[in-house]
């Protein structure tokens, strides 16, 4: 099995595990967020990312829009630039027969955990970021496809 096959694998698996964790923290009847269960760390460095990518946001692709492709790859560039540029990928949720669903987004490796963070880079709100808290029924893990880094990264026209 060659690092590309491993990691999606790896990144999978990862968002199996954050998107079964139980959530048992309640404060009165509001349930915590999944995004509550990614480690310190981990949340700080995305956050972090995500100030730097909105303020450097453009069309990135050149086609005349800013969607989610223009914010994945900018999330990846910034994530690049800060930290280990093994650590984040880009991954697309392709299920349009079921829910109409193409869409790009980042998975970055949480230390601390060992686990991959499917991040939501286009969230409205930064402090929930994970795939699960924006997309509700729309998003089906099982429709991810882990190895398109290097194409999308590719379509980049400064």
């Amino acid at each position: 099995m060659n690092k590309k096959s491993f990691i999606a694998s790896a990144a999978f698996l990862a968002m199996f595990a954050l998107t079964t964790l139980p959530v048992a923290a309640q404060s009165g009847n509001r349930k915590k967020c999944a995004s509550d269960h990614v480690p310190q760390k981990t949340t700080e460095r995305i956050l972090t990312v995500f100030e730097r990518q909105r303020k450097n946001i453009h069309d990135l692709n050149a086609d005349g829009k800013i969607n989610c492709v223009d914010y994945a790859i900018q999330f990846k560039l910034e994530w690049d630039k800060l930290y280990n540029d093994d650590d984040c990928y880009l991954v697309r949720n392709y299920n349009p027969k079921y829910t109409g669903m193409n869409h790009l987004f980042a998975a970055v490796y949480c230390e601390e955990t060992c686990l991959f963070v499917l991040v939501e880079t286009w969230a409205s709100n930064v402090h929930k970021f994970l795939m699960e808290d924006n997309w509700d029924n729309h998003y089906n893990p099982a429709f991810n496809i882990y190895s398109e880094s290097d194409w999308w990264m590719g379509r980049v026209r400064q």
